[in-house]
């Protein structure tokens, strides 16, 4: 039994550490895609890969040296103590970047946001902070099959209109915060619009 539940945990924590390395990946990739100031999370999520990888390169020797790890339960938690012995500067500098990649990943999430409208249904962000009503989806032109006019406003903030734009236009509107306005779908009911939300570049 005792050695089951070692096995079961030394595969936890390979899973553990298999969605770090998969959430960083995914915060990379998409940082590169994004672009802006995306790009920050995407070289911290780069560099921590980096990090790992280099300790991973320290913990065959440290196994090398230390064979008896192999039979004990978190195997990877007492390597990594071991490399970190003789790599306290990596070590610190992967403590850092994965802090600051959780940061920034979690403020980037917080101020950009997805949401659709349809004919009589708004898009509503951040707390109602701005709405998108749909007034009118046409066809367009060849390449484009469906342009949209639609209203943006913020409670309080003159209203803003998007004529007749299709997939991958993009505008300003300034109302409680700075937002960034892109559409990136429109279909015959409805479009859907993503939105980043700037709220320290406000005029």
């Amino acid at each position: 039994m005792k050695a089951i539940v070692k096995l079961y945990l030394n595969y936890l924590e390979l899973i553990l550490i298999g969605m770090l390395v998969a959430a960083l990946a995914i915060t990379l990739v998409a940082g590169l895609l994004a672009g802006g100031i995306a790009l920050l999370p995407a070289l911290l999520a780069n560099t921590t890969i980096i990090a790992i990888g280099l300790i991973t390169l320290g913990r065959r020797k440290a196994l090398g040296e230390h064979p008896e790890i192999k039979t004990k339960p978190f195997k990877e938690f007492r390597l990594f103590m071991l490399v970190r012995k003789s790599k306290i500067i990596l070590v610190a500098v992967l403590v850092l970047v994965t802090l600051g990649t959780t940061y920034s990943t979690n403020r980037l999430l917080m101020n950009q946001a997805i949401a659709s409208s349809g004919m009589g249904v708004s898009a509503t962000f951040f707390n109602n902070a701005l709405i998108i009503n749909v007034l009118e989806i046409s066809p367009g032109d060849k390449g484009n099959p469906y342009q949209v006019t639609a209203v943006l406003y913020s409670n309080g903030y003159p209203v803003a209109n998007i004529e007749n734009q299709s997939v991958g236009y993009e505008t300003t509107y300034i109302g409680r915060d700075r937002f960034i306005v892109r559409i990136v779908e429109v279909t015959n009911i409805y479009a859907k619009f993503f939105v980043e939300r700037i709220a320290d570049g406000k005029d």
